[in-house]
């Protein structure tokens, strides 16, 4: 069994309108806001990336939980403002499933992706 059965990404966009100096600021605090609340939420090795307007985290999980997934989205979405907006993707390492999430201030949504084996998804083939 892996010890990490979830990774998780994330990707933070800052809206145009803001200085330079405001989003320094705003990446700052949400750095460090979301380095404390996912690691008190149980994902490891979490890693930022700055890229200009945007923020790329990566992290994992052992457990790939809708129900942890649900409470990360309500509580990051408390941590944003109007100048931030965010998308998580929780993928299964065993690809099985995937959540994928639009968060805005206050406000989520969900999407859900499973996927079949091979076996079970492609066609027999003749021959073969």
């Amino acid at each position: 069994m892996p010890k990490f059965r979830c990774e998780l990404f994330g990707h933070f966009i800052f809206a145009e309108e803001l200085s330079y100096a405001e989003l320094l600021e705003k990446e700052t605090r949400l750095k460090e806001d979301l380095s404390g609340f996912f690691a008190r939420a149980g994902f490891a090795h979490i890693h930022f990336t700055s890229t200009g307007d945007f923020l790329l985290m990566q992290g994992a999980a052992a457990e790939h939980d809708q129900d942890v997934f649900h409470e990360v989205c309500e509580s990051v979405s408390q941590l944003l403002d109007e100048g931030v907006g965010a998308r998580l993707l929780f993928v299964d390492r065993f690809l099985d499933s995937a959540f994928f999430y639009v968060l805005n201030n206050e406000t989520w949504q969900e999407s859900f992706f499973e996927w079949p084996l091979p076996k079970e998804a492609l066609p027999k083939v003749n021959g073969a």
